[in-house]
């Protein structure tokens, strides 16, 4: 898979240390960055209101993409 910048996606497993930030498998966000860091993509998910929002960098293997 290769993902890109804007790519929106979604977390396909539950990873423990997303968790505690509030990042759960099956939650769609939207990649921010060009390129990914170490493996990790910069990813922007907004909550269903839209006022509170969690940027997080996530391996690319926790990441599926749902729309380019």
């Amino acid at each position: 898979m290769k993902l890109e910048e804007y790519d929106g996606i979604h977390l396909n497993r539950e990873v423990e240390e997303l968790a505690k930030c509030g990042i759960h498998k099956g939650m769609e966000g939207t990649i921010l960055e060009p390129q990914k860091i170490r493996g990790r993509w910069l990813v922007f998910f907004p909550d269903e209101t839209g006022a509170d929002t969690i940027v997080c960098r996530i391996k690319e293997k926790d990441l599926e993409l749902v729309c380019r």
